[in-house]
């Protein structure tokens, strides 16, 4: 009889030590059942077909980007001269000014440079942005001519300071940053090396600041101490003197004034 109970004591225990990893394996009362293979496959289909819409999306945004932008070339190119912005014939109000856009540059001299309002406080900045060759000639007319007529007034306004802006757009040009330098160095005057600043990168965001429509167009603007353009022109036409002359009235009046103010 004591042999027969040690018996089905042994086969229970056996028992148990079989079926425990099945229990273990079966869901808790109250859990939710486990993800069929069906349903696994729909969600996994299912996050495809976004992520498949989404690159659709981005591909057909760049396309978009690439057109408009062959679209501004070819207006370059086909047109001799181009004027999407004239230089107004008086200062903006404050109303109808706007601010220049805060971003990181390097100049010329190797520093770094942030354009926000402890650099434009306290003077007048006149700014010569270009983001290719075929704005360069339309710049340099309107920032050598304002160089020439400062060196030859006779009172020149003190508080006025000139700065060049390079748009170097486009990830392969990043990454040959330095040789670009280099060579923009032995092309610029070393005067000027430490007002010649240069922004790498995604341009797109400061240029609808600066609301130059066309990248490969030319903008010079001017802006007063408290970082906000109060004049600018945008296009590839190269400035006539009395053109010049008219901006140079313009500052030469507005320091005139404040200079009462502040007396």
């Amino acid at each position: 009889m004591l042999i027969t109970q040690r018996a089905r004591s042994t086969r229970a225990a056996a028992a148990r030590l079989v079926f425990a990893p099945r229990r273990l394996l079966s869901a808790p009362q109250g859990a939710p059942a486990s993800e069929t293979l069906a349903e696994k496959n729909r969600r996994l289909r299912e996050k495809s077909e976004e992520n498949l819409t989404q690159s659709r999306q981005r591909l057909m945004e760049d396309m978009s980007k690439r057109n408009e932008d062959m679209a501004a070339l070819r207006e370059v190119i086909h047109e001799k001269t181009v004027t999407l912005h004239p230089p107004p014939a008086a200062l903006y109000s404050q109303a109808s000014a706007f601010r220049f856009p805060q971003l990181e540059a390097t100049s010329l001299a190797g520093d770094t440079v942030i354009l926000d309002g402890n650099l434009f406080a306290g003077k007048w900045t006149l700014f010569g942005c270009a983001g290719s060759r075929f704005a360069q000639p339309m710049v340099d007319g309107w920032m050598d001519g304002i160089a020439t007529a400062l060196a030859m007034s006779p009172a020149p306004p003190t508080r006025l300071e000139l700065r060049w802006l390079s748009l170097v757009e486009g990830s392969l040009l990043n990454w040959f940053r330095r040789p670009l330098l280099m060579t923009m160095r032995r092309a610029v005057p070393a005067a000027r090396h430490g007002a010649f600043l240069c922004h790498f990168g995604d341009s797109s965001a400061p240029r609808r600041r600066l609301q130059m429509q066309n990248r490969y167009l030319g903008l010079v603007c001017l802006v007063d101490g408290r970082g906000v353009i109060r004049w600018h022109v945008h296009g590839s036409e190269v400035p006539s003197e009395p053109m010049v002359s008219e901006l140079m009235a313009m500052v030469q009046q507005e320091a005139k004034r404040e200079t009462r103010w502040t007396s």
